[in-house]
């Protein structure tokens, strides 16, 4: 939450093609300072209030309530109305798409109704139209993983192969 957003009217969402419907997804991997989405942490965004629903009760899985009520407070300027033809069509994409949560569908639908990426790093969207999607950042602490593999009673082989496979992981797979 180091840095304000830009709010966003529907005015400017019409004009202006450099804004982004922000996933839960997204929020997530922004405030966990994922690399990969750091060149969106200035974009111009919007979002629904189920997806600030799905942030503020995930995060609250793992946060101090008072910080996460603080991101939701930060966040819900960029909420957006939904209106009930939004509501329809996500639910007719969500029967033939099961996996996607309802604000998933919700949001993605209104990205698109108003022409603009829907920012997600969800693998269920990887290659739909309309959407940006950047994957996860690997953040495994190579000690721990050591560690993890000694307790287990690995060989040293097994410690070679499963170290050169993380740094094969950690440095292809961005």
């Amino acid at each position: 939450m180091s840095k304000t957003h830009l709010s966003v009217s529907a005015k400017e969402v019409e004009e202006d093609q450099k804004i982004y419907f922000f996933d839960t997804y997204a929020f997530f991997e922004i405030i966990k300072g994922n690399p990969n989405y750091k060149i969106y942490t200035d974009s111009k965004f919007i979002t629904t209030i189920f997806n600030m629903t799905e942030l503020n009760y995930n995060l609250k899985k793992e946060k101090d309530k008072k910080i996460v009520d603080d991101y939701t407070d930060e966040y819900s300027k960029f909420i957006v109305e939904v209106s009930i033809e939004d509501v329809k069509n996500a639910i007719d994409f969500k029967t033939s798409h099961r996996k996607l949560s309802i604000p998933d569908a919700i949001g993605y639908k209104i990205a698109k109704r108003l022409g603009i990426k829907f920012l997600t790093g969800d693998k269920d969207f990887e290659g739909m139209e309309n959407v940006e999607f950047v994957k996860w950042y690997y953040c495994i602490n190579l000690n721990s993983l050591i560690r993890s593999l000694i307790y287990r009673n690995a060989s040293p082989i097994h410690l070679h192969y499963y170290i050169r496979s993380f740094e094969f992981i950690f440095l292809y797979r961005k």
